[in-house]
């Protein structure tokens, strides 16, 4: 898949990294990340309803929402429970961010794309649709 994409962009790879990716695909700096948790926050609580059928149930929601909120442990470690992981946020990401989001896992050939829930995604030729996390 690399060879179709463009504008591949490397961060760090620590326990933030997948809101990192999501900050620079907004042209936002990597410090930005609790901003970014913030909305995607905001998107779940908007509409709950809508993603409670995809999750399967309360529980797993509240288990995605409870994963969001930027850890308060002081160090600013952000434990596995914290990290931003894919399937259950590619879909919250792009419908928030209206922006297609990839997968692309080398490591186990895996590759997902996710597509917004609610939203038309209008600018396909207008503007980086894609926000890769490989």
């Amino acid at each position: 898949m690399r060879p179709y994409n463009e504008n591949i962009m490397t961060v760090k790879g620590n326990d933030n990294c997948g809101y990192w990716v999501i900050d620079r695909h907004i042209g936002m700096d990597e410090k930005n990340h609790v901003l970014v948790r913030s909305a995607l926050i905001h998107e779940l609580k908007t509409n709950k309803n809508g993603y409670l059928p995809i999750f399967g149930s309360e529980e797993r929601f509240e288990y995605i929402m409870n994963g969001l909120p930027y850890p308060t442990n002081g160090g600013g470690i952000s434990y596995l429970d914290k990290w931003l992981t894919l399937p259950d946020m590619g879909r919250i990401i792009t419908t928030c961010y209206n922006r297609v989001v990839q997968s692309i896992s080398p490591k186990i050939d895996i590759c997902e794309t996710f597509f917004s829930q609610y939203k038309v995604l209008h600018h396909l030729t207008h503007m980086p649709t894609s926000c890769g996390l490989a």
